[in-house]
């Protein structure tokens, strides 16, 4: 995805959060009095920043490569560390992708974004059998924030593009998706969608879970229908808690 459209997301979801006129743009007059009050508390605020920062507990250190393998071992898949070059060429087919509406390409592409321009660890998980129906995987970021984040962002994709219709190859899919209940023991939090897909005629399933442990989300991924069984969600939350279980 163009670094364009990415810088258009971000300019979009300021305006969207009404930070134009705050955090974005320019105080009152009323606001810039208050700048010499402000300023006089300001010494004091600052050593009692200081003494909370000093009594803070240290932040986890986020999960390392070797953590999020484990991880995705634990759920009976094969792991795959992916590297910049299959990266970017998932990148490159990604650019080939026509979606409507077109806003929400961005969120097509996020993972791929992350993993490009952050500190971002992609595992991949396939299936130690071929007749299993399921996917795993994990993305380890920086910090537990900015995986709670890049979740949070998958969630709120859904107020505008729950329905968006994606060209590939000559290939249109219609998809319709929605939030759905799930419970992964030992996650910080869990995201769970579940898409129907109309592929060329054909009906599929494709149902999804997110589960967040510090700086890491990992996913399971189960499709259904034509003349596939997909695993129950209660099968995927259990697959997502032996993930987890996994890191430290």
């Amino acid at each position: 995805m163009k670094k364009s459209t990415v810088r258009l997301a971000v300019v979009s979801a300021c305006v969207g959060a009404g930070l134009v006129l705050s955090g974005c743009g320019g105080g009152s007059d009323e606001a810039a009095g208050t700048d010499t009050a402000a300023e006089e508390q300001g010494g004091a605020e600052e050593s009692a920043d200081e003494a909370a920062a000093e009594e803070a507990p240290a932040e986890a250190e986020p999960a390392s490569e070797e953590d999020l393998i484990a991880a995705v071992e634990a759920g009976g898949f094969t792991a795959e560390v992916a590297d910049a070059e299959a990266l970017s060429g998932a990148a490159g087919a990604m650019g080939d992708i026509t979606v409507e509406p077109a806003e929400c390409e961005v969120f097509m592409n996020a993972a791929l974004t992350a993993a490009e321009e952050a500190d971002t660890t992609v595992v991949t998980g396939l299936p130690a059998e071929s007749s299993a129906s399921s996917i795993g995987g994990a993305l380890g970021y920086p910090s537990a924030d900015d995986a709670l984040a890049a979740m949070e962002t998958n969630s709120d994709s859904l107020g505008t593009c729950s329905d968006i219709t994606v060209t590939m190859q000559d290939m249109e899919l219609a998809t319709s998706t929605t939030e759905i209940d799930a419970e992964v023991e030992g996650a910080d939090a869990v995201f769970a969608t579940e898409v129907e897909m109309d592929v060329a005629g054909q009906s599929m399933t494709t149902t999804s879970i997110q589960a967040l442990k510090g700086s890491a989300v990992l996913t399971v991924t189960g499709t259904s229908g034509a003349g596939v069984d997909g695993a129950s969600i209660e099968d995927m939350s259990t697959t997502a808690a032996d993930m987890v279980a996994a890191l430290p």
